[in-house]
């Protein structure tokens, strides 16, 4: 794992919202740099609220490996550390892919980075959702950070 730094992280979270600004007429590619930006903006603020200077010092080898593109724990976690309302920025939303017709598989935000990167269709009404939140999250950031 390559570790970042706060400064790091945010810069990233600027540079990734600003680029996604500038492309989002393309859906899946300008998603992939919405979903990055939150990322970086929510554990910008998590790590300056526990005051570490880079990603190493996060000691819960789960928050990097088993959910570090999980955007709903990290909202969990900046809910825990009494940094972000419950009421804020609600429960990320799931979502199926466009090819399940019967929406029988149900996916958690942290599995979207895939499909976008992958060029995988979502189902048009959970992809509206998921772009909404993220973009709600990256406000809440902006205000935050």
């Amino acid at each position: 794992m390559i570790h970042a730094s706060v400064k790091e992280l945010r810069n990233a979270f600027y540079a990734h919202l600003a680029a996604y600004e500038k492309i989002k007429n393309h859906p899946g590619p300008s998603y992939l740099l919405l979903f990055y930006a939150a990322e970086c903006g929510m554990k910008t603020i998590w790590l300056s609220r526990k005051s570490f200077k880079t990603t190493e010092q996060i000691f819960d080898e789960t928050l990097l490996s088993g959910h570090g593109h999980n955007l709903e724990t990290w909202r969990v976690k900046l809910i825990e550390i009494k940094l972000m309302e419950d009421s804020a920025v609600r429960k990320a939303p799931r979502f199926s892919l466009g090819r399940d017709k019967a929406k029988k598989a149900q996916f958690d935000i942290g599995k979207a980075h895939q499909a976008w990167r992958y060029g995988i269709g979502l189902n048009t009404e959970d992809e509206k959702d998921l772009v909404e939140w993220l973009n709600k999250i990256c406000n809440w950031i902006k205000e935050n950070i």
